[in-house]
Protein backbone atom coordinates (compact mmCIF):
# COMPACT_ATOMS: atom_id res chain seq x y z
CA UNK A 1 0.00 0.00 0.00
CA UNK A 2 3.10 2.51 0.85
CA UNK A 3 5.60 3.61 -1.69
CA UNK A 4 7.61 4.33 0.81
CA UNK A 5 11.62 3.34 0.44
CA UNK A 6 12.37 1.04 3.38
CA UNK A 7 16.42 1.15 2.46
CA UNK A 8 18.72 1.32 5.38
CA UNK A 9 19.33 4.73 4.52
CA UNK A 10 15.91 5.99 4.70
CA UNK A 11 15.34 3.74 7.79
CA UNK A 12 18.17 5.15 9.86
CA UNK A 13 17.30 8.64 9.21
CA UNK A 14 13.95 7.83 10.67
CA UNK A 15 15.44 5.72 13.41
CA UNK A 16 17.67 8.82 14.34
CA UNK A 17 15.33 11.57 14.57
CA UNK A 18 13.27 9.66 16.53
CA UNK A 19 15.88 8.55 19.11
CA UNK A 20 16.29 12.31 19.21
CA UNK A 21 12.51 13.76 19.95
CA UNK A 22 12.65 10.46 22.66
CA UNK A 23 15.57 11.69 24.42
CA UNK A 24 14.44 15.35 24.08
CA UNK A 25 11.00 14.30 25.67
CA UNK A 26 12.91 11.93 28.06
CA UNK A 27 14.99 15.20 29.37
CA UNK A 28 11.92 17.27 29.23
CA UNK A 29 10.43 14.89 31.52
CA UNK A 30 13.32 14.36 33.70
CA UNK A 31 13.95 18.14 34.26
CA UNK A 32 10.12 19.14 35.01
CA UNK A 33 9.95 16.29 37.33
CA UNK A 34 12.98 17.42 39.56
CA UNK A 35 11.43 21.24 39.62
CA UNK A 36 13.29 22.79 36.75
CA UNK A 37 11.94 24.85 34.04
CA UNK A 38 14.31 24.54 31.13
CA UNK A 39 13.89 23.05 27.97
CA UNK A 40 16.76 20.52 26.70
CA UNK A 41 17.22 22.99 24.14
CA UNK A 42 17.53 25.79 26.79
CA UNK A 43 19.70 23.05 28.81
CA UNK A 44 21.93 22.51 25.73
CA UNK A 45 23.18 26.22 25.99
CA UNK A 46 23.31 26.15 29.81
CA UNK A 47 25.64 23.54 29.38
CA UNK A 48 28.49 25.48 27.05
CA UNK A 49 28.01 27.88 29.86
CA UNK A 50 28.69 25.49 32.60
CA UNK A 51 31.75 24.70 30.44
CA UNK A 52 33.34 27.55 29.45
CA UNK A 53 31.09 30.91 31.23
CA UNK A 54 30.86 34.12 29.21
CA UNK A 55 30.97 33.60 25.56
CA UNK A 56 28.92 35.70 22.79
CA UNK A 57 25.33 34.66 21.66
CA UNK A 58 27.20 33.85 18.36
CA UNK A 59 29.88 31.80 20.02
CA UNK A 60 26.78 29.65 21.50
CA UNK A 61 24.71 30.31 18.18
CA UNK A 62 27.79 28.07 16.80
CA UNK A 63 28.24 25.95 19.73
CA UNK A 64 24.66 24.20 19.25
CA UNK A 65 23.89 24.34 15.76
CA UNK A 66 20.89 27.07 16.21
CA UNK A 67 21.33 30.40 14.07
CA UNK A 68 21.54 33.42 16.02
CA UNK A 69 17.92 34.64 16.94
CA UNK A 70 16.73 31.36 18.31
CA UNK A 71 19.72 31.69 20.66
CA UNK A 72 19.30 35.29 21.35
CA UNK A 73 15.12 33.90 22.17
CA UNK A 74 16.63 31.08 24.46
CA UNK A 75 19.02 33.38 26.14
CA UNK A 76 16.32 35.57 26.49
CA UNK A 77 14.04 32.98 28.39
CA UNK A 78 16.97 31.79 30.16
CA UNK A 79 17.39 35.69 31.64
CA UNK A 80 14.13 35.98 32.66
CA UNK A 81 14.32 32.71 34.66
CA UNK A 82 17.34 34.23 36.61
CA UNK A 83 19.71 31.61 35.14
CA UNK A 84 21.87 34.18 32.99
CA UNK A 85 22.75 37.44 32.24
CA UNK A 86 24.00 39.34 29.49
CA UNK A 87 26.36 42.19 29.38
CA UNK A 88 28.20 43.96 26.57
CA UNK A 89 31.65 43.39 25.38
CA UNK A 90 34.38 45.49 27.55
CA UNK A 91 35.77 46.58 23.67
CA UNK A 92 32.74 46.15 21.34
CA UNK A 93 29.51 46.72 23.38
CA UNK A 94 27.65 45.40 19.70
CA UNK A 95 28.57 42.23 21.03
CA UNK A 96 26.79 40.47 23.88
CA UNK A 97 28.63 37.86 26.34
CA UNK A 98 25.96 35.71 28.19
CA UNK A 99 27.04 34.63 32.00
CA UNK A 100 25.72 32.57 34.78
CA UNK A 101 23.91 33.50 37.76
CA UNK A 102 24.37 31.99 40.99
CA UNK A 103 20.81 30.26 40.15
CA UNK A 104 22.43 29.46 36.85
CA UNK A 105 25.30 27.77 38.84
CA UNK A 106 23.29 26.03 41.48
CA UNK A 107 21.20 24.03 38.81
CA UNK A 108 23.90 22.35 37.29
CA UNK A 109 24.36 19.70 39.58
CA UNK A 110 20.08 18.88 39.33
CA UNK A 111 19.81 19.31 35.46
CA UNK A 112 23.11 17.22 34.64
CA UNK A 113 21.92 13.96 37.42
CA UNK A 114 18.59 14.19 35.66
CA UNK A 115 20.20 14.32 32.01
CA UNK A 116 22.22 11.22 33.34
CA UNK A 117 19.68 9.51 34.54
CA UNK A 118 18.02 10.01 30.88
CA UNK A 119 20.91 8.79 29.23
CA UNK A 120 21.24 5.59 31.22
CA UNK A 121 17.58 5.12 30.10
CA UNK A 122 18.62 5.36 26.83
CA UNK A 123 21.43 3.68 26.74
CA UNK A 124 20.34 0.32 28.86
CA UNK A 125 21.50 -2.39 27.35
CA UNK A 126 24.19 -1.36 24.69
CA UNK A 127 27.77 -2.43 25.26
CA UNK A 128 30.72 -0.14 25.23
CA UNK A 129 31.74 -1.36 22.00
CA UNK A 130 28.21 -0.71 20.66
CA UNK A 131 27.92 2.68 21.50
CA UNK A 132 31.73 3.27 20.21
CA UNK A 133 31.22 2.26 17.16
CA UNK A 134 27.54 4.21 16.86
CA UNK A 135 29.66 7.13 17.79
CA UNK A 136 32.33 6.89 15.08
CA UNK A 137 29.71 6.34 12.21
CA UNK A 138 27.55 9.28 13.45
CA UNK A 139 30.46 11.34 14.12
CA UNK A 140 31.53 10.51 10.21
CA UNK A 141 28.11 11.32 8.97
CA UNK A 142 28.38 14.40 11.10
CA UNK A 143 31.73 15.35 8.99
CA UNK A 144 30.65 14.55 5.52
CA UNK A 145 27.64 16.43 6.02
CA UNK A 146 29.20 19.95 6.98
CA UNK A 147 31.68 18.78 4.07
CA UNK A 148 28.76 18.68 1.92
CA UNK A 149 27.17 21.92 3.55
CA UNK A 150 30.30 23.76 2.57
CA UNK A 151 29.84 21.72 -1.28
CA UNK A 152 26.32 22.75 -1.22
CA UNK A 153 27.11 26.88 -0.31
CA UNK A 154 29.68 27.02 -3.33
CA UNK A 155 27.91 25.20 -5.79
CA UNK A 156 24.52 27.11 -4.89
CA UNK A 157 26.17 30.33 -5.87
CA UNK A 158 27.48 29.43 -9.29
CA UNK A 159 24.03 27.78 -10.53
CA UNK A 160 22.06 30.25 -9.32
CA UNK A 161 22.91 32.43 -12.58
CA UNK A 162 22.69 29.21 -14.76
CA UNK A 163 18.87 28.45 -13.66
CA UNK A 164 17.66 32.13 -13.92
CA UNK A 165 18.91 31.82 -17.66
CA UNK A 166 17.43 28.94 -18.20
CA UNK A 167 13.94 30.20 -16.63
CA UNK A 168 14.65 33.41 -18.97
CA UNK A 169 15.46 31.79 -21.59
CA UNK A 170 12.38 29.26 -21.17
CA UNK A 171 9.96 32.45 -20.92
CA UNK A 172 11.40 34.44 -24.00
CA UNK A 173 10.30 30.91 -25.68
CA UNK A 174 6.97 31.24 -25.10
CA UNK A 175 5.06 33.89 -27.01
Amino acid sequence: MDNLPDDPGTRFGMVIGGVYRAMLRRLGRRFATAGYNVTPEQWSVLLHLWRADGPSQQTLADLTDRDKPTIARMVDVLEKRGLVTRTSHQSDGRIKQVFLTESGQAARAGLLAGSRVALEGALSGIEPGELSMALSVLERMRANLESLSSEDASHANQSIPRVVQAAEAGSEADP
